[in-house]
């Protein structure tokens, strides 16, 4: 889970990487957001 590694690594008392990540996923959510496909995704 995204959130617990943010969450692992964050300095002490500095909750900024959590908090955007929360806020990034939530927008991501809110807007049916998803990765594109690139073309070196793909086998030729």
């Amino acid at each position: 889970d995204w959130f617990e590694r943010a969450e692992a690594i964050r300095p002490a008392g500095n909750d900024d990487a959590i908090l955007r990540w929360n806020g990034c996923a939530r927008i991501i959510i809110r807007n049916k957001l998803a990765a594109r496909e690139l073309p070196s995704d793909f086998i030729e």
